[in-house]
């Protein structure tokens, strides 16, 4: 069932999809390991990261601590297994067991640095039963020994990333992130006295400009913010052509 307070979400590319548009539009080509390092690079600047919500069931090892989901955003709250099935069953699962230890887990971490993420760790205030008490250290959150080798449920917000650990990206960002490799191919051809090189990169430069602006700014929009639009522009206090109105009651 739709709900009409989520916004659709508008990140649905992989990060390369900027190499296919720059060699669509503009008939360059890049080396993917060079066109990644400027991608990543230019969306610490972009920012605007699709998220969704994520539910991580992990094990607690012997020290108490838990390691984080290298997607995560914001912590939503720490449960048992059990609540965790029961409360957060509709959430995206991520499974953190799978990865930790692994070349990807690392990877992805690296990748989220680079791109000058920071988490937060959300309110963490909930008590009860089935919520369990933590502190946070570094990328761990640190529960008491008493739970150790049990799992634990870890709901979360977190970005939406590919399975290397790349954000997924939008239409406009994989725009941008084309005009911005092609503006520094143009830079490295004239560098090197490329014929022509040198007069593109005033235009490369604007078109990069006005791109990565426009690829700072969320295409989302919820139902209800679309109703609350209209709702402005529809009411029953509206001129009539040719007839007076009365604004004072």
């Amino acid at each position: 069932m739709e709900q009409r307070e989520i916004a659709r979400n508008e990140h649905t590319q992989n990060i390369r999809a900027g190499i296919s548009v720059l060699k669509t539009m503009y008939g360059l080509s890049i080396d993917e390991y060079d066109y990644l390092d400027i991608a990543v690079d230019s969306l610490r600047d972009i920012r605007n990261f699709g998220t969704t919500e994520h539910v991580a069931y992990i094990t607690v090892r012997e020290d108490g601590k838990i390691p984080l989901p290298c997607n995560l955003d914001i912590i939503d709250a720490l449960t048992t297994e059990h609540m965790g099935r029961k409360a957060y069953n509709t959430r995206k699962e991520y499974d953190v067991d799978g990865m930790v230890g692994t070349d990807t887990y690392y990877t992805c971490w690296g990748i989220m640095d680079n791109l000058g993420h920071t988490w937060q760790p959300g309110l963490g205030g909930f008590k009860g039963k089935g919520y369990i008490s933590y502190r946070l250290e570094g990328r761990f959150l640190i529960v008491d020994k008493h739970h150790a080798g049990t799992r634990v449920a870890l709901a979360y917000t977190g970005i939406i990333v590919d399975l290397e650990g790349f954000p997924v990206i939008t239409r406009k960002q994989a725009n941008a992130l084309a005009a911005i490799a092609a503006k520094t191919l143009m830079i490295k051809g004239a560098n090197k006295g490329e014929k022509g090189a040198a007069s593109m990169i005033e235009f490369y430069t604007g078109l990069a400009g006005r791109l990565k602006q426009a690829a700072s700014i969320p295409e989302d929009i919820t139902d209800n913010e679309v109703d609350e639009l209209f709702n402005a522009q529809t009411t029953f206090n509206r001129k009539t052509y040719n007839r007076p109105t009365k604004y004072n009651k």
